[in-house]
This record gives structure tokens, C-alpha cells and sequence, in this order.
């Protein structure tokens, strides 16, 4: 049977929400693996939504490797998982690339990430991909934050759904 495992706004079987190991392999870089919370941006597209009663947390691996003004995570997830030893048919999957750009007072935080999920939990694999762009900073008496995100994929036509893609703009000031 499928299992959801992670990504959700409950903690599967294990009631963990949070438990991993973290490696470091030199002062630039870390791998991390097991149940892991992540923290991009505003959270409008992919965060622990701590609001909730529970949260969501991921199981897979992270690996981020950063100097002073520069960061990039690289990261895998099961989001469901078939437990079938024989396919990795009806498994759901969420892989990552965020990246964070520190380039001083005006712009603190130029972020560019690109997300795929994964869903084989169908007859027809169904592939969700979103390309995006986080804009933000405090100076003076100005704060603003502005974050621009592209979905495509096949994941549409499947909900028989006209649109080919779907756009995210959030602006403030």
C-alpha cells in the first residue's frame, strides 16, 4: 500500500517531526539525511508552515554547501512512498535546488530555486516543476519583498485543466 511519508501537515508513523544526521565535510559543506524542515524564503512555495498545529518536515537528504555571501541546498524527498521492493511505481518524490545571494544593503537576499516533483503514483508519471526568484531586503525605512514562481509540467493536462502552466507573483513593500 502507498504511504505518505513526508511533506504533509502530519508526522507519519514514527511521530518524529524532526530527526536527522549532518555530516560536514569541510567548513563549505554539510549533508544532512532524515527528517528535515525546510526554511526558503518567505515559506510561500516551500517551508515548515509552523502555523499549523504540526508542521510539515521532508525525509530525504540535503546537501548545502555556502561561503560568506552564498549559499546553494541541493535535496531529494520521499513524499510517498509504494513499499513495493519490485518498482518504484506510485511513489511521489520532490527534489530541489534553492540558492541565496547575499549582494549587501539593497539587495540582502536574491534567491533562485527550481523544484521538481516526481508522482508515479498513476498510471501516467506526472512531473510538477516550478522555477522561481525571491527578492528581499531591509534598509532605511524601506522593506520589501517580492518573489516570482513558474509552474509547468504534465501534473495539468492530467486534471484536465486548459492551463499548461501556473504562475505565483507576491509583491510588498
Amino acid at each position: 500500500t502507498k504511504t505518505s511519508t513526508s511533506g504533509s501537515t502530519t508526522d507519519s508513523y514514527f511521530y518524529v517531526h524532526e530527526a536527522f544526521l549532518k555530516y560536514k565535510a569541510n567548513p563549505h559543506l554539510s549533508i544532512q539525511g532524515g527528517r528535515i524542515i525546510y526554511n526558503y524564503g518567505d515559506e510561500l512555495v516551500i517551508g515548515a508552515l509552523e502555523w499549523n498545529n504540526v508542521g510539515r518536515a521532508f525525509d530525504g537528504f540535503k546537501i548545502h554547501a555556502f561561503e560568506e555571501n552564498f549559499w546553494v541546498d541541493v535535496f531529494a524527498n520521499k513524499i510517498s512512498e509504494n513499499n513495493s521492493t519490485a518498482t518504484t511505481s506510485g511513489n511521489v518524490d520532490l527534489y530541489g535546488l534553492y540558492s541565496h545571494f547575499d549582494f549587501g544593503t539593497y539587495l540582502k537576499e536574491m534567491e533562485l530555486y527550481l523544484l521538481e516533483q516526481r508522482d508515479a503514483s498513476t498510471s501516467t508519471i506526472n512531473h510538477l516543476s516550478a522555477i522561481g526568484l525571491r527578492l528581499a531586503s531591509k534598509f532605511d525605512q524601506v522593506d520589501y519583498h517580492a518573489e516570482f514562481t513558474k509552474e509547468f509540467g504534465n501534473y495539468f493536462s492530467n486534471l484536465a485543466l486548459d492551463a499548461k502552466n501556473a504562475y505565483q507573483y507576491d509583491v510588498e513593500a
